[in-house]
């Protein structure tokens, strides 16, 4: 059975934000990592930072034309530095204008920064925007090339092979979005590379990149808790998505058993997801397996009682189970 659906492509254009890494490690009271402390540049080097992170704020918040000033700010005091400039691209997108999305991206990337992956994530999300699929995977393929979060990246891709109808293709995008989950080494490197991104110590930046020239061993990540890293990972809504987002697939493709394996594994990590919970019901309901439907439809109801489409779904497989009788 062949199921359509809306796609978005917009919800994952700010691919990098290191800072809500450092949050959630801080969040679950780790130690610091080594050397990333009080290495602030000054000058103008702080001064394009703080404009920077003045404007993503303001453009999560709506204001962009204070966004769009801070940005320019940024690129004035510090014309080589590439972030504002990709940040202008993505604003651009919000506002819709997407050759200038474009053009902005493109000058970002000839900035030659070290965080080239997001910047072609970005194109890609903006080309499957304008619908041009073929140039938004290539653009998604050279992200992953130079990234170290492929996760997100596959997803893109596999909803650009949904939308072309290669649902197979999209399968396969989507199960090696499941798995290259975080972990806790990826963050870690994560991290590390962000704090050498942004900083001009030189015997700082030595430290860090010998490091990751080096390779992050075992020892490096003892101090942290693995147990609670790994436990904040497994609950990571980003995955419970990905999840989802395979199992709809392989029900597009017909492969109903995986399709309800797969919902079930995005239920494990959020177990009150209703609308899940709703749908797995619904493809018991096509298969006239009613009882396990109705199971379904009820739990949804458990997890949200407000859930209107499960409230109707139950009331249509008792009536079902009811003429069966």
């Amino acid at each position: 059975m062949k199921i359509k659906r809306k796609l978005y492509f917009y919800g994952w254009l700010v691919l990098f934000v290191p800072m809500s890494l450092v949050v959630g490690l801080q969040f679950l009271y780790l130690e610091e990592l080594p050397w990333v402390k009080n290495q602030s540049s000054r000058g103008a080097q702080a001064e394009a930072l703080t404009a920077n992170s003045l404007g993503l704020i303001a453009m999560n918040n709506g204001s962009f034309q204070e966004a769009y000033g801070q940005f320019k700010f940024a690129i004035k005091t510090k014309p080589d530095y590439a972030e504002p400039i990709m940040n202008l691209g993505i604003l651009s997108h919000k506002m819709g204008n997407e050759n200038l999305a474009i053009q902005y991206l493109w000058q970002a990337i000839d900035k030659n920064p070290r965080k080239r992956d997001m910047i072609y994530n970005n194109l890609g999300l903006v080309y499957a925007a304008r619908a041009e699929y073929d140039t938004a995977k290539a653009m998604f393929h050279k992200a992953l090339d130079l990234g170290l979060r492929p996760a997100p990246i596959w997803k893109n891709i596999g909803q650009v092979e949904e939308a072309q109808g290669n649902i197979p293709s999209a399968i396969k995008a989507y199960s090696n979005s499941v798995e290259s989950r975080p972990t806790l080494m990826n963050m870690y490197v994560e991290i590390l590379q962000e704090a050498l991104y942004s900083q001009e110590n030189d015997d700082y930046s030595g430290k860090v990149r010998a490091q990751l020239d080096n390779g992050i061993k075992d020892e490096d990540l003892a101090p942290y808790d693995s147990v609670i890293v790994n436990l904040f990972l497994s609950r990571n809504i980003k995955v419970a998505e990905s999840y989802k987002d395979l199992a709809i697939a392989f029900e597009m493709n017909g492969q109903i058993d995986e399709a309800i394996y797969n919902f079930r594994e995005a239920l494990e990590i959020k177990p009150d997801w209703s609308a899940i919970q709703n749908r797995i019901g619904i493809i018991f309901a096509k298969g006239e397996n009613y009882q396990a439907a109705k199971r379904e439809f009820e739990g949804a109801l458990m997890s949200n009682p407000h859930n209107q489409e499960a409230i109707r779904n139950l009331e249509m497989v008792n009536e079902r189970i009811q003429k069966k009788l």
